[in-house]
């Protein structure tokens, strides 16, 4: 798995939390999230609300995991359930009207089933 890239502290040790859950419970989306992460800033997810709010309508049901930052760029009509890093303040505001945010912590803390997790690029 080699040398952690990221210089934010708070990246590395989410990376070496998703690698450690994907020892424990063998399951390769914690590896496929921890990889993603553990990258430089540039090459990490940026998601505006418009794109979620069509995979949210195409997917219902599903929880929408963004390994990287949530944009306020749209509106968020559905319910849904988003996990990523971080979101600005008005994405935030405007996911939790409808649905839920939460960490991407909480998220693998969580009883989801990887079944139910959609990762959006």
């Amino acid at each position: 798995m080699g040398k952690i890239q990221s210089v934010n502290k708070e990246t590395i040790e989410l990376v070496k939390k998703l690698r450690q859950k994907t020892k424990e419970s063998q399951q390769g989306l914690w590896k496929d999230i921890a990889k993603r992460l553990d990258r430089t800033r540039r090459y990490i997810a940026k998601v505006n609300l418009e794109k979620l709010e069509k995979l949210a309508q195409s997917n219902p049901g599903k929880i929408l995991l963004v390994p990287g930052k949530v944009l306020g760029k749209g509106i968020l009509v559905q319910k849904v359930k988003i996990a990523a890093m971080d979101y600005s303040a008005k994405a935030k505001a405007e996911i939790n009207k409808n649905g839920k945010a939460i960490s991407l912590e909480e998220l693998m803390n969580g009883k989801d089933k990887p079944s139910d997790i959609i990762i959006v690029k």
